[in-house]
């Protein structure tokens, strides 16, 4: 088993690991203000990454690469959509009104379906 320390409190063990925060500065750099060893600086800078997964800066960095990603897909998909609406748009006002969309629950065309809307799902929309 591995030994545990007590020469260190645990709160100079969590204020090295805060001053190491996202790596801007290095392992040498912290142990010299704190008067540690670079490596005991890193060993505590990797248990509490172990400890703490979701804190790191990778997991951070990973969780905000996910969010925009899912954004610019979102985005993606609502150009998309706009670009087919603005297809359906009337070019003049003189047929404003003559343009319509009809969806169909059963694919291509409903030949059960004469009103704007039908008992089995099938729907109109008119563009005024």
């Amino acid at each position: 088993m591995g030994k545990k320390s007590g020469k260190y409190s645990a709160e100079l063990r969590a204020e090295v690991v805060s001053a190491y925060g996202d790596g801007e500065r290095t392992y040498a750099e912290i142990a010299r203000n704190f008067g540690l060893v670079p490596e005991t600086v890193r060993l505590w800078v990797a248990a509490a990454k172990k400890q703490n997964p979701g804190q790191t800066v990778e997991a951070r960095d990973s969780v905000e690469r996910a969010r925009v990603s899912e954004m610019e897909r979102r985005i993606r998909e609502l150009e998309s959509e706009n670009a087919f609406l603005k297809k359906l748009q009337p070019s003049s006002r003189e047929n404003s009104g003559k343009r319509a969309l009809r969806v169909y629950c059963c694919g291509e065309g409903c030949p059960q379906c004469e009103d704007d809307v039908c008992g089995h799902g099938c729907f109109s929309f008119r563009f005024l």
